[in-house]
Order: C-alpha cells, then sequence, then structure tokens
C-alpha cells in the first residue's frame, strides 16, 4: 500500500447573533469561514459580499523567514464555489 500524506485543516465558522425581533439599528455580518493550519496559523477565510453574493477569498501570505505579507484576495462568482474552494491551500477535492 502506497504512503499518503495527510493534513487536517481546522475550519471556523463565524457570524454575528441575528435578535429574534428587528431593532432600528441593526447591524448583520456576513458569515466568514476560517482555515487555520494544523500548526494553528490562519491560512485562509473566505466570505460572502453583501449584495453581490460573491466569496471573496483571502490567502494568508509569507514571504522569506516567515514574514508577513498581505493577503492575496480572490473574488470568486456566487455560483462558482468549487473555485472558491480551490484557491484555500490544503484543500483537496
Amino acid at each position: 500500500m502506497p504512503s499518503r500524506t495527510v493534513e487536517w485543516l481546522r475550519l471556523t465558522l463565524k457570524s454575528a447573533y441575528y435578535p429574534s425581533k428587528p431593532i432600528s439599528a441593526l447591524d448583520r455580518y456576513p458569515p466568514e469561514l476560517l482555515v487555520f493550519s494544523s500548526q494553528g496559523r490562519r491560512i485562509a477565510t473566505v466570505r460572502i459580499a453583501p449584495r453581490s453574493g460573491a466569496y471573496i477569498v483571502e490567502v494568508a501570505q509569507t514571504g522569506p523567514d516567515d514574514v508577513v505579507l498581505p493577503d492575496r484576495v480572490t473574488l470568486v462568482p456566487g455560483d462558482s464555489p468549487g473555485k472558491a474552494a480551490a484557491l484555500i491551500p490544503g484543500y483537496l477535492p
């Protein structure tokens, strides 16, 4: 049997609490999916754009000597969730 390496990703979904009764000034936040490596580093964040329903995929970037660089941000149409998932490092379909 060939050997295989499997890396598990920890996923965290954050969303704001929606009160049962509407109030005059209601702030709602779209869901946010945070993807962490097994070492605890955030490797990607996926959000849903408020009006278009598109996926906003932010992939963490590092440079030499683990210097933190700005995230690579990609906008993916809402009807292509597979394309958004494929942008996350470590994703296997």
